[in-house]
């Protein structure tokens, strides 16, 4: 077989990906719309950083959006960069 489709060693797509456990939009306290990732763990920032920011940042509605993010194993929750 010419392509390997299992993980590799810095698959990160794959494993950002694999901690993402569940995302809730609800309506927020201070803009209209809060949208709040769970992850198992922090490697699913990346899918957030690269994937999700973008979608966002070029969205009429990035103004009307609160991003949160939880590492449900830690039950720490940081609130990711304010988009602006």
């Amino acid at each position: 077989m010419l392509i390997e489709t299992g993980s590799q060693v810095g698959d990160i797509h794959k494993y950002s990906a694999a901690s993402i456990e569940k995302v809730t939009i609800e309506e927020g306290s201070n803009k209209p719309v809060k949208i709040t990732v769970s992850m198992s763990e922090s490697v699913g920032l990346f899918q957030i950083e690269e994937v999700l920011f973008p979608k966002i940042d070029s969205s009429q509605m990035k103004k009307y959006i609160e991003l949160y993010a939880a590492v449900t194993e830690n039950t720490t929750r940081r609130k990711l960069t304010e988009i602006e």
